[in-house]
């Protein structure tokens, strides 16, 4: 082996090194980056129930926003249910004081979820 070619190996091990910590730079930000969306903005949920069909379907996922605060009547929100699981319902009356929400759902009367159990609202459906 030449002195050039014990060169050329140092710069390609060199490169090969910086490449690798990049993507791996790359790869750590787009994990904290998903994270935090995911945490903190939005989420993809599975509806369990048939409670809001026809517009979204049983075992369809919905993207829900979490940070809306204020909801307008005929919106769909995701709620958490005493289940433990997300449910869907949609929005009758939103008192701003509290931040609780009635809602209703297929075949129910209408039910008020408290602020603190409302999750967001949905934003897209898909099947």
């Amino acid at each position: 082996m030449t002195v050039q070619d014990a060169a050329l190996a140092g710069i390609r091990k060199y490169l090969f090194i910086c490449r690798f910590r990049a993507a791996g730079w790359s790869l750590a930000a787009a994990l904290v980056l998903t994270i935090g969306v995911r945490t903190a903005v939005a989420q993809v949920y599975v509806v369990p129930t048939a409670s809001i069909e026809p517009e979204i379907p049983q075992d369809s996922r919905v993207l829900v926003y979490k940070l809306a605060s204020r909801f307008e009547p005929g919106q769909i929100v995701a709620y958490r249910h005493h289940s433990g699981m997300a449910w869907l319902g949609r929005v009758e009356y939103f008192d701003p004081a509290t931040g609780s929400v009635t809602i209703s759902c297929n075949g129910a009367g209408p039910t008020v979820v408290r602020g603190d159990a409302v999750i967001g609202r949905v934003v897209l459906g898909t099947r």
